[in-house]
């Protein structure tokens, strides 16, 4: 977002006399045309020097006349003046660390709380400069510019970021722009140190600052930056997605999206926005707590909607809904009970189109989802709502089982293609890589597998194993007939499912579960 700096505005703050307005200015933009030497230490010494007196000088002089802005107008210029020289750092690297070795950064972080709010909002323009991480990362003295990171964070530049925001208007231009530095240096600082960042965010109440902000109805870049800066904040960060459910912030990412229920983003940005926004959402339902309060907050009623009107949103419901089903049985049941069965199998039985079509890689993303769903519906649903689960496989004569089988065909021709590929090229990759140990190649070997269609082939077993050790015969019977005239092995099956249990994620109580789960499934199927 381009917005010009209006700086009529802050002498106006400070006296009413137009002929003074326009003589300031002109010394404003007189200070910025000066061309500056290469900075080298002494320079910068210099530079700090005259900082620190001008600081103190328009302090001194706001205490001793208050009330008499034209008394402290001068010290005012010639602060903004000096912060403007500031801006020099960003291009001098080397003197990062000096930087914090002299003292400099409680100086500059102390203005973001100036009276005078445009000198706050120069030093979040510097700040945002300061911490960009190209500029770090890819200079020779990044452990300088990661030092002055810290010192910031360690200074408390997050908290004072969150008070200035209470003191800026974005329906003023320059405000706005601030907005945007400030979100910018949220970012840049979640890039250079995550954890920190993540942890100062989240004590000084910027999540919960920035849910509010995606609240506002218009439209804008701050808007889509903010769902950004979320998404960030909440990437893998279990204590921030917690957050998010322990207060209304996800009452109220849930309010921001059902605007989007029965209605497609107008533009390209505003799809992004709703991009991020499930980005968020599918981060906070990581947490078992949160899945409750989802629940509760009729996340799922509202998801379904979602899926049924085949809008923009309607893939993005079914991803979210994925991560709201993984291991909650609760869930489950109340997808189940809110009539989620007939959305789910139509778009099993591909009689539904899931929003907007689609490429190959699309129609592979909703059979991962449409089947993970299916996999915990399967196995965690109780009593009635069970009994509904098993009676769709059962209905139209057996065709969702027709069904299950043809994509285990399908995605086992393709795991299959993709293991002689990997086998053609395993020489190559010996010699490209001799000193890989063997472990790391194995992994990565897997991961080209489940990305190949490895992964949906055990959601899809994971399914078939769970049916055949259901208590429904018909179920059973009907299965077996069918692998047996496709010429499926059930050692083939199980040889997939045995893999999937040797890379499974989560807990280690969870990991334990799930693998004496299915491990007795295994038993039981290999005496059918």
């Amino acid at each position: 977002m381009e917005v010009e700096t209006t700086k009529k505005r802050k002498i106006a703050q400070v006296t009413g006399h137009t002929e003074e307005q326009e003589n300031i200015l002109r010394l404003l933009q007189e200070a910025e045309q000066v061309q500056v030497d290469t900075l080298d230490l002494q320079g910068l010494k210099r530079m700090l020097t005259a900082f620190d007196k001008k600081f103190r000088h328009n302090e001194e002089m706001r205490l001793k006349y208050p009330d008499q802005p034209e008394k402290f107008m001068d010290s005012e210029v010639d602060l903004d003046e000096e912060i403007k020289r500031l801006h020099q750092l960003a291009a001098a690297p080397e003197l990062w660390l000096d930087v914090v070795k002299l003292g400099a950064v409680p100086k500059i972080l102390g203005l973001l709380a100036h009276p005078n709010v445009d000198m706050s909002i120069d030093v979040v323009e510097l700040l945002s400069e300061l911490t960009e991480p190209d500029s770090i990362l890819e200079s020779d003295a990044a452990e300088g510019g990661l030092m002055l990171a810290d010192a910031f964070l360690s200074e408390g530049m997050v908290p004072s970021l969150q008070q200035l925001l209470a003191r800026l208007d974005e329906t003023r231009q320059e405000d706005a722009q601030a907005v945007h530095h400030i979100l910018s240096i949220f970012e840049n600082l979640a890039e250079l140190r995550p954890v920190e960042c993540k942890n100062a965010c989240r004590s000084a109440g910027i999540l919960e600052w920035v849910v509010q902000r995606l609240r506002q109805r218009k439209m804008d870049a701050n808007k889509l930056y903010a769902s950004e800066v979320l998404a960030i904040l909440l990437q893998d960060c279990a204590d921030n997605q917690r957050r998010i459910g322990e207060g209304d912030s996800l009452d109220h990412l849930l309010l921001v999206l059902s605007a989007y229920r029965k209605r497609n983003p107008s533009d390209a940005e505003e799809e992004e926005l709703v991009h991020n926004l499930f980005d968020c959402l599918c981060s906070c339902l990581l947490v078992p707590a949160n899945q409750k309060v989802f629940r509760e907050s009729e996340g799922i009623e509202l998801l379904l909607r979602m899926m049924k009107e085949k809008l923009f949103c309607t893939r993005l419901a079914l991803k979210a809904m994925d991560y709201a089903l993984v291991r909650c049985p609760d869930n489950c049941n109340r997808f189940v009970e809110k009539l989620g069965l007939k959305s789910i199998f139509a778009a099993f039985m591909r009689k539904v189109t899931i929003g907007k079509k689609k490429r190959a890689v699309d129609e592979k993303e909703d059979d991962e989802h449409i089947l993970s769903c299916l996999s915990w519906l399967v196995r965690l649903t109780e009593e009635e709502p069970h009994l509904r689960v098993l009676y769709k496989f059962k209905e139209n004569d057996f065709e969702k089982l027709e069904r299950l089988v043809e994509m285990h065909q399908t995605y086992a021709e393709r795991v299959a293609m993709a293991d002689r590929q990997l086998q053609e090229n395993r020489q190559l990759r010996e010699k490209m890589r001799q000193e890989l140990a063997e472990q790391e190649d194995e992994e990565e070997i897997y991961m080209e597998r489940l990305d190949a269609g490895l992964f949906i082939l055990q959601l899809i077993d994971l399914v078939m194993i769970q049916l055949l050790g259901s208590a429904d015969a018909g179920i059973k019977q009907r299965l077996l007939l069918l692998l047996q005239q496709q010429d499926i092995d059930l050692g083939q099956i199980r040889q997939v499912v045995q893999e999937y249990l040797s890379y499974l994620g989560g807990t280690d109580e969870e990991k334990q579960k799930e693998t004496q789960h299915f491990e007795k499934l295994l038993e039981s199927v290999c005496n059918c």
